[in-house]
């Protein structure tokens, strides 16, 4: 019966390793399909090639989290990251935050990418570097929106850098508290 239950246990992890690569296929699907009983959606190519290469991401984003910890509030705030980055890059290339697509100032939400992504590479994956990571992305994502305000009275843009703003300091929170329940990130808290 033992071994019933653990083969069980393998079946559930495996589901949910592949869930996340099931839900991006559904997702990159989904313009496929209505593409097919209207003219409203036209993407080409190149559109579902980004799309790919942008859930492809994401998804092993997510994957490498599973392999650095199955603690759910690490793998939680992993998900949320991971997220946040892939709408602030797929509003981008789909409408623009500032403007149009073809507006350079979009091109400041690559510093909240690159904040995001660097201080990942270098802090090792970590729960407690990642809430500091996190919280400077946050910090960066916010000075974009009063940039916004006080330079282009873009009131979209303000709404939506803030609001991405308080996602990634959830974020931070999780890794935070995923921090606290990791002995080896006691120095770093204390």
């Amino acid at each position: 019966m033992h071994a019933t239950e653990s083969h069980q246990g393998q079946a559930t992890v495996s589901i949910w390793r592949w869930m996340p690569w099931l839900a991006a296929g559904a997702l990159l699907l989904a313009p496929w399909v209505a593409m097919q009983f209207t003219a409203e959606v036209n993407w080409s190519a190149m559109d579902f090639l980004v799309m790919g290469a942008l859930l492809a991401a994401v998804c092993s984003g997510f994957e490498l989290a599973r392999r650095r910890s199955d603690e759910p509030l690490y793998l939680a705030a992993c998900g949320i990251a991971l997220l946040t980055g892939f709408m602030t890059i797929w509003i981008n290339l789909a409408v623009g935050i500032f403007g149009d697509g073809h507006d350079h100032a979009n091109l400041l939400f690559a510093g909240v990418l690159g904040v995001a992504l660097g201080g990942a590479a270098l802090g090792g994956l970590r729960a407690p570097n990642l809430a500091s990571v996190t919280a400077v992305a946050a910090a960066v994502q916010a000075a974009i929106g009063a940039w916004a305000w006080m330079f282009r009275l873009n009131v979209e843009a303000v709404v939506l850098s803030f609001l991405f703003a308080a996602v990634w300091l959830f974020a931070a929170w999780l890794f935070r508290k995923a921090a606290a329940g990791d002995p080896a990130a006691d120095d770093f808290l204390d």
